[in-house]
């Protein structure tokens, strides 16, 4: 008996031990599939994906097969290397992951658990643990996906018909937007696909329905209906940039919408710019591509979902490559745009060839002492701007014009000594500007030594002025519901709205952001931002305070914005990210609950509580994508 026991004990032990090694596996490859995936190509025909990966596997009646050497699969063929937690990540130098079948057979090195390694039991909680976080995930920014959708779709046009305006007498809206090959049929299939989506979690999470258990997180059947509607999403994706310049124009020369879109945007529902809540389908394509990727790395080659999501992804990967081509493009002419609304006497007509690089707050000295400004880098010429005391709100006059290929770039000055500061010599004068900090000064001079030289190699002939003192801003600033760092007590934020209707729209644009908080943001910044998007429930806590409130939080263009509920119609709060950092409670902090993240600019600190692991890991990760200088020293592993 006795020997029999030590038998078992030591099946036991060694049971233990495969286990854990086969979950820390299984923590490597999820920390892989969370990674940050850029969508944007160098070339035409380069995508950010390993240089050593295979050709596309083939099916054959045995399965999945390589059409090279199938018996030699290696995972550093398919997998990039891990990335360290502390590693600065550059999206120019991230390999996109691939994700393919693997057969488990011959490929021992496969980063998919075989369950045969482990008790059946302990696979399907693990797996199905990790799947459920992320088909919630799903359900979670599908409830604010659809609201945007219903922002353009029907809230729009229903602002128009109130204003006596009917937008079919513009071809933009009655051939492209609200054709039956555009944002309608969307809208309709999406507003049943949540249906279901809700539907089919109600079940899960109802205690009482017993039928419904962990191995029943069954979602692929709903998922493939995305597969019907990818035809409208390609037609969407063609026509996009001429829905941006058809509507910029239609702003430009018809005055009767120029009027009801302008008055729209003044409604608390718009929370953001239009053209944004119109790029959030391409936004939703890329989103869908990850997810559905990080849930084959969830579920493993012998999941029986898994072959029939597979489809969905290559099909979803295949639509991605023609938003990697022109996404920068996208960009680009949304930054453009923005730019019209909050510059006084900058015309876009003959710049839209120029390419956003950086933008942000910089001190420059003069006989008065330091003057703060507003700094706008393009691959050919750098603009400063003073704030305009003309205009009503926050708007910025031009005050002057670099050509890239006419200036210099100082680290420091030659005859003053100032901490952070940098020299611009042109052929007429010169600039000496301070940063925040050494490395909000290096991130300038990064972008400008780049910009520079490229502009010379360049040697560009067409300088066309961007600035016309005669021609005033065709979009004019509008409104909305102002953010605040000090006040995001909802109980009081309704009152100031009303309160304040005639401050300015949108004080959490990326421009304005940077002028209050001394602060840049880069193209690559704005990609990063426009590629992480979350929605979901956390809880909330000030500093001084000691109770937790449940809201329902959206993630987008660099922002927290807050609700009650996610049936809500609008905003109540908002808090810009930029500048702030993120980190874990310390022990001063005095919180003592898990899934806890603290953010904090200067004395202004907020908690946030998610609601498991896998939620804190991803809230973790998009905020981080937006705020700078994060401090992850002390972040769980």
């Amino acid at each position: 008996d006795k020997k029999a026991d030590r038998c078992s004990l030591a099946a036991q032990i060694i049971l233990s031990n495969i286990q854990k090694q086969n979950e820390q596996q299984k923590i490597k490859t999820y920390e892989r599939i969370k990674r940050p995936i850029s969508p944007i190509r160098i070339q035409s025909n380069t995508f950010y994906r390993p240089a050593n990966i295979k050709p596309p596997i083939t099916r054959t009646k045995l399965g999945y097969i390589d059409d090279e050497k199938s018996d030699k699969l290696s995972t550093q063929q398919t997998i990039p290397s891990l990335i360290k937690q502390n590693q600065k990540i550059i999206l120019q130098d991230y390999q996109q992951p691939f994700i393919r079948p693997y057969n488990l057979k011959n490929d021992s090195n496969s980063p998919i658990i075989d369950p045969n390694l482990k008790s059946p039991k302990s696979t399907i909680q693990l797996q199905d643990f990790e799947g459920f976080s992320i088909l919630k995930e799903l359900i979670m920014t599908e409830r604010t996906y659809k609201k945007d959708l219903d922002l353009v779709t029907i809230l729009f046009r229903q602002f128009a018909i109130k204003q006596n305006c009917d937008l079919n007498e513009y071809p933009l809206f009655e051939q492209i937007l609200y054709s039956d090959q555009c944002l309608l049929p969307l809208h309709d299939f999406h507003t049943k696909f949540l249906n279901e989506l809700e539907i089919r979690l109600y079940k899960w999470t109802d205690n009482k329905n017993s039928d419904y258990m962990p191995s029943s997180f069954v979602m692929g059947d709903l998922l493939s209906q995305v597969e019907s509607v990818i035809c409208y999403y390609r037609f969407y994706i063609q026509k996009y940039e001429f829905i941006l310049n058809e509507l910029e124009q239609l702003c430009k020369k018809n005055k009767k919408f120029e009027t009801l879109y302008k008055e729209f945007e003044l409604l608390k529902v718009c929370y953001l710019p239009f053209t944004m809540f119109l790029f959030k389908p391409i936004q939703r394509i890329v989103h869908y591509k990850t997810l559905i990727e990080r849930l084959l790395v969830s579920y493993g080659i012998k999941h029986p979902e898994y072959q029939q999501l597979y489809v969905l992804f290559e099909k979803l990967d295949s639509l991605n490559d023609i938003i990697s081509d022109k996404i920068s493009l996208f960009e680009n002419k949304q930054k453009i745009l923005e730019l019209e609304k909050d510059l006084v006497n900058y015309t876009s007509d003959k710049e839209l060839k120029r390419q956003f690089i950086r933008e942000g707050s910089l001190q420059k000295f003069s006989r008065k002492g330091y003057q703060q400004r507003m700094f706008f880098l393009f691959d050919n010429a750098l603009l400063y701007c003073a704030k305009s005391s003309t205009s009503s709100g926050l708007q910025f006059k031009i005050h002057g014009e670099y050509e890239l290929k006419n200036i210099q770039v100082e680290d420091g000055n030659a005859h003053l000594s100032v901490e952070n500061s940098f020299t611009i010599h042109s052929l007429k004068r010169s600039l000496l500007l301070c940063a925040v900090s050494s490395q909000e000064k290096n991130k300038w001079l990064q972008d400008l030594y780049e910009a520079i030289e490229k502009a010379k190699s360049q040697n560009e002939n067409n300088n066309s002025p961007l600035i016309n003192s005669d021609c005033k801003s065709n979009l004019s600033t509008l409104k909305s519901n102002s953010s605040s760092d000090n006040n995001l007590d909802l109980t009081h934020e309704l009152d100031d709205q009303h309160q304040n209707a005639n401050v300015q729209h949108r004080a959490n644009t990326t421009m304005h952001v940077c002028w209050h908080r001394n602060t840049s943001v880069s193209a690559m910044d704005i990609h990063k931002s426009n590629v992480n998007q979350l929605s979901g429930y956390l809880l909330r806590k000030f500093k001084n305070s000691n109770g937790w409130q449940k809201l329902w939080v959206v993630f987008t263009n660099f922002c927290l914005f807050f609700y009650k509920t996610y049936q809500d119609e609008y905003p109540l709060a908002s808090l810009p990210l930029l500048g702030y950092t993120v980190t874990i409670p310390n022990e001063s902090d005095n919180i003592n609950k898990e899934f806890v993240f603290k953010l904090q600019f200067k004395n202004h600190v907020y908690f946030f509580r998610a609601e498991s692991q896998y939620s804190f890991d991803r809230w973790l990760k998009v905020i981080e994508s937006a705020a700078q200088n994060s401090s992850m020293s002390n972040m769980i592993d």
